[in-house]
Formats: structure tokens, C-alpha cells, sequence
């Protein structure tokens, strides 16, 4: 199995990003330091930080899109946006995509995914910045072969999460 696990905070600590493999499992991990969080400046400075740093994120995905069977997105209140229309535009289905988020801003992430017709896809609830939820996700991934188990099936069958 061939993974994408895409975040713009860093979740699995002095790794570098690029294909790990373990097996017959691999994963692209594609991270960043989540440094934008880290200064006082204002929300458009922050968000413009994080598409700059997003961006070769979207350029090492792009050219590896045709060997990935699945993409586990964290999908945070910034920055997640450009992405997942881009995936979408470029034929993400709801069965290829994971998407991790926290509570914070849910009903503006749920629009956006189904803004994407990407509803009824494979998601997660995690922890603020989901940094632990993506470790153990990358860490399951890479040892035994295991996709998360998500507690509802999709958003289209939930009411309210």
C-alpha cells in the first residue's frame, strides 16, 4: 500500500520529508514545521505563510499522485483550502482521501469538503493540530499495513459530529 500523509505541522519529529518504507508499506510523508502558528502576526500574514509553505508541499504530491493509493490530509482552520480543491480538480475521489481534523471551525471544514463533492470520504477526528493523530496514523501505516478506523462512516451519514 502507498500512502500520502500530508500536513503543514510537523508530526513525526526530525523526519524529513519523502517516501519511508517498511515492508510492503510506504508512505510519502509530507510535513512542514508549523511555524506560522508560532508568531504573533496577523491572519491574512498567517495564512499567506502557510500557502507558502504548502505549495512544495503540492509540488512533491503532484509529482507523485500516479503511484499513491490513499491520501490522509490534515485539514486545519488555515491552509488546507488551495489543497483540497487542487486534489479534487485533479480527480481525488472520496475512496483515495482521509481527511484528519479537529473540532475547531468544523462546520467550515465540512462545507469545504463537501464543496469538493469529497463528503462521503474517509474521516478522522482528532486533537488540536492533530500532530498525534497523524503520528499514529503514519506509524500504523508504515508497521502494519492499517488505514485509521474512523467511528462514522462519512459526513454524508453523520447528523453532527
Amino acid at each position: 500500500m502507498k500512502v500520502a500523509i500530508i500536513s503543514y505541522n510537523e508530526f513525526v519529529d526530525c523526519e524529513g520529508n519523502g517516501w519511508k518504507v517498511a515492508g510492503k508499506n510506504s508512505v510519502l510523508l509530507l510535513q512542514n514545521t508549523g511555524s506560522a502558528y508560532l508568531k504573533s502576526i496577523t491572519m491574512e500574514e498567517r495564512q499567506k505563510e502557510i500557502k507558502e509553505v504548502t505549495n512544495p508541499l503540492w509540488i512533491q504530491l503532484q509529482n507523485e499522485r500516479a503511484n499513491i493509493d490513499k491520501i490522509v490530509l490534515y485539514v486545519g482552520s488555515n491552509g488546507s483550502e488551495e489543497l483540497i480543491e487542487q486534489l479534487a480538480k485533479q480527480g481525488l475521489t472520496y475512496d483515495q482521501a482521509i481527511f484528519v481534523f479537529c473540532d475547531c471551525d468544523i462546520t467550515q471544514k465540512i462545507q469545504l469538503i463537501k464543496k469538493n463533492q469529497l463528503e462521503s470520504s474517509q474521516f478522522v477526528l482528532s486533537e488540536c493540530g492533530g500532530r498525534e493523530t497523524m503520528l499514529k496514523i503514519y506509524k500504523d501505516i508504515l508497521r502494519k499495513g492499517a488505514l485509521p478506523n474512523p467511528k462514522k462512516k462519512s459526513l454524508t451519514k453523520s447528523k453532527k459530529i
